[in-house]
C-alpha cells in the first residue's frame, strides 16, 4: 500500500471529521505529466503493440504508470474508479459525489443548515453534509466525462432543495477505496490502465479493473470502468446461478495471485454485471492458510441441503502440505456455505470440519448424505409457528446443570468455545422478565450476524439473528431485528419462548426491481411495503409497526464500545 495514498486517505478522512476540508475540499492541481517525462505520447519499437482496430498502441513507461497512480488518487478523480461503466452515462453519481468528489466539504453555513433541514424535514444534522449545486455537478461532470447530471442514468439519490438548486448529503465515513495504477497502454490520446484494489493485507485475490481515459487538453476525461473478471478466473469451476434476491449472478472462483504467499488460498466471488456483489469468507480469515497450499478446486455444487429453500454451496479443493513428514501426501477437503434469502453464503465452520473429519472421500454426494444424517443440526433457516424464518443460523442444545448458578457455568462454557475472528465481542441483556439475562454474541460482518443465546431448564438455545442490528423491550420480551440492503429491507417482531425466538409479526419494503430503482417528484425512491403479507403505505407500515411494537420503548442491541471480548465476559460472569 502506497505511503502517498494512505497520507491523501488520512488527510480527506480528517477533514471530514472536521467540516472543513481547507484544501483538500479545493479541486486539486492537475500535474502536468508533460513536463515531468519529455518522451510521454512517443512511440518506440520496442514497446509497440497491436490493439483490435490495428491502431498503434504502446505499453506505458514507468513514470506514466506513477503519474495515473497519483493522478487518479486525486479527491477529484477517485470517485471515477468506485463503480463501473460502460459508457460515461452509466457511471453512478452516488458512489462519484459521495465524499464531495473534491469540490464540497461537509461544513454548511448558517443559511445552507437551514436550507437542508428544510429540504429534508429533519430537525437535526449528525454528521458531515455534502453539498452541491446543480451548477457545480454539472461543470465537473462536462469536465469530467463531456456530459451534463441530465443525461447520466444514474441519478443522484440525495435530498434536494428546489429552493437553492442544492444537493445534499449526509457522509458519516468515506467511500474511498485503495487502487494502484500497475500497467497500461496508450493508442493516441486514449489511455487504457490497469487500476488494482490496493494491498488489504489479505489473500483475497485482488480485483483488477480496466479504466479507460481520454487526453483531453490539459485534462484527462473518463471513458469507462469495468471489473476484469477473467483475470485469475476458474472457468471450469465458475457458474452462471439465479441467486435470491439478486437474480441472475456470476458465481466466480479464483486461483491465488502468484505473487502471492504460497500458502494463499482459492478466492471465491459472486458478480453481477460487471461488479462484486461480495467476496466469500475463507477458511482462514486472511484467506492464508498455515501449511497448505492450494492445489486445485475439484468441484462446486449448489444444492439445497437443508431443505430451506435457499440455495447452499459445497466446495472440495485439493491441497498439499508445504512442509513437514506429510508434505507431498496432498489431500481434498470440502466447504460448506449455507445461503439465505439475502443472497449470502455463511461459511459453516463446524459442519465443514465435521464432515471432513467423517469422510474418508469427499465427493459432493458423500457430504450431501453426511449431511442429512445430522439435518436436525443442519438448520439454515428453520420455520417457527408463525411460518416466518427467524434467520440463518443454527439451533442447537447445550445441556447445563440445574443450579443457580447453571447459566452463567453454560454462557462460560460457550465464550471458551468461541471462534475469537469470529465475533466483535459479547454483553448480557434482559429480554424476557426473569433474572436471568441473555447472551448476545455480536457477529465480526453482516453475514455472520448476531446470536442471542437464552438459558433455559432444558439448556440453552441459540438463535441467529439476521444481520448485525436489533432493538429490543428490556423486560418486555419483544425484539425486533430490522435490517436489510440494496433497496430492501424488513422488521421482523420476535418474542422469546422457552429459549426460543418466535415469530409473531412481520414487515417488508423496498423497491420491486433493486436493479432499476425508480423515483418519485421529490426525487426519493418508491418502495413497496408489505406488513404480515398485506400491501400497505408507509404511514400505514409505521402505524402497524408501532401497534404491536413500541419503538419509543425499544433500546439498541448493545453499545460497540461496550462489547466485551469472550475473557472479558467471564471474568464478569465469575465474580
Amino acid at each position: 500500500m502506497k505511503k502517498n495514498k494512505l497520507a491523501c486517505l488520512y488527510m480527506i478522512c480528517l477533514c471530514f471529521i472536521c467540516g472543513t476540508l481547507s484544501a483538500c475540499g479545493q479541486k486539486e492541481e492537475t500535474p502536468d505529466i508533460t513536463d515531468s517525462n519529455p518522451s510521454f505520447g512517443e512511440l518506440t519499437a520496442n514497446r509497440t503493440l497491436e490493439q483490435g482496430d490495428g491502431a498503434k498502441a504502446r505499453e506505458l513507461t514507468q513514470e506514466e504508470i506513477k503519474f495515473f497512480d497519483d493522478y487518479l488518487f486525486l479527491s477529484e478523480n477517485i470517485g471515477f474508479l468506485l463503480s463501473t461503466y460502460r459508457t460515461p452515462e452509466e457511471i453512478d453519481l452516488n458512489e462519484l459525489f459521495y465524499s464531495g468528489a473534491g469540490i464540497s466539504s461537509g461544513s454548511l453555513t448558517k443559511e445552507e443548515k437551514a436550507d437542508y433541514l428544510k429540504a429534508s424535514g429533519g430537525t437535526e444534522i449528525y454528521t458531515d453534509v455534502v453539498h452541491l449545486t446543480t451548477a457545480e455537478i454539472d461543470d465537473y461532470l462536462f469536465e469530467k466525462t463531456g456530459l451534463t447530471s441530465a443525461q447520466m442514468k444514474n441519478k443522484l439519490d440525495w435530498v434536494y432543495s428546489a429552493q437553492t438548486d442544492t444537493w445534499y448529503h449526509q457522509a458519516g465515513d468515506t467511500n474511498i477505496r485503495m487502487f494502484d495504477c500497475v500497467s497500461g497502454t496508450v493508442a493516441g490520446d486514449v489511455y487504457t490502465l490497469h487500476m488494482q484494489t490496493g494491498d488489504t493485507g489479505t489473500g483475497y485475490r485482488s480485483e483488477l479493473y480496466e479504466t479507460v481515459i481520454k487526453k483531453n487538453g490539459d485534462s484527462y476525461q473518463f471513458v469507462s470502468n469495468r471489473f476484469m473478471e477473467e483475470e485469475g478466473k476458474i472457468e471450469d469451476q465458475s457458474f452462471e446461478i439465479t441467486l435470491a434476491p439478486w437474480g441472475k449472478v456470476t458465481f466466480a472462483s479464483y486461483v491465488p495471485e502468484e505473487n502471492g504467499e504460497p500458502t494463499t488460498d482459492v478466492t471465491f466471488r459472486i458478480i453481477q454485471d460487471g461488479k462484486v456483489l461480495m467476496t466469500l469468507n475463507g477458511v482462514s480469515n486472511d484467506n492464508i492458510r498455515t501449511n497448505q497450499c492450494f492445489l486445485s478446486l475439484d468441484a462446486v455444487s449448489f444444492p439445497d441441503f437443508n431443505s430451506d429453500g435457499y440455495m447452499d454451496l459445497i466446495t472440495i479443493a485439493s491441497y498439499d502440505f508445504a512442509s513437514g513428514p506429510d508434505a507431498g501426501k496432498g489431500f481434498a477437503e470440502a466447504r460448506i456455505y449455507s445461503g439465505n434469502e439475502y443472497g449470502y453464503f455463511v461459511y459453516e465452520r463446524s459442519m465443514s470440519e465435521n464432515a471432513n473429519s467423517a469422510l474418508a472421500e469427499l465427493t459432493v454426494r458423500n457430504v450431501l448424505d453426511f449431511l442429512g444424517a445430522g439435518r436436525g443440526h443442519a438448520s439454515a433457516g428453520g420455520q417457527n409457528s408463525a411460518g416466518g424464518q427467524t434467520g440463518p443460523g443454527v439451533q442447537k442444545d447445550i445441556t447445563a446443570a440445574k443450579t443457580g448458578t447453571a447459566w452463567k457455568d453454560a454462557y462460560i462454557e460457550i465464550l471458551n468455545n468461541v471462534e475469537p475472528y469470529q465475533w466483535s465481542g459479547f454483553t448480557l441483556i434482559y429480554l424476557d422478565d426473569d433474572d436471568v439475562p441473555e447472551l448476545v454474541m455480536a457477529g465480526i460482518d453482516e453475514a455472520t450476524g448476531n446470536v442471542l443465546v437464552a438459558y433455559t431448564e432444558d439448556g440453552m438455545k441459540e438463535n441467529q439473528l439476521n444481520r448485525l442490528y436489533f432493538s429490543y423491550i428490556e423486560r418486555g420480551n419483544q425484539l425486533c431485528n430490522s435490517e436489510g440492503l440494496m433497496d430492501y429491507y424488513y422488521d421482523l417482531v420476535l418474542t422469546l419462548q422457552d429459549g426460543q425466538l418466535v415469530l409473531t409479526d412481520q414487515g417488508y419494503y423496498g423497491a420491486e426491481d433493486n436493479s432499476n430503482v425508480q423515483f418519485d417528484e421529490k426525487g426519493e425512491r418508491i418502495y413497496r411495503y408489505e406488513w404480515n403479507g398485506k400491501q400497505v403505505t408507509k404511514d400505514e407500515y409505521e402505524k402497524e409497526l408501532n401497534a404491536v411494537y413500541d419503538q419509543s420503548k425499544a433500546v439498541p442491541c448493545y453499545d460497540w464500545n461496550e462489547l466485551y471480548s469472550a475473557e472479558e465476559m467471564i471474568t464478569k460472569l465469575t465474580r
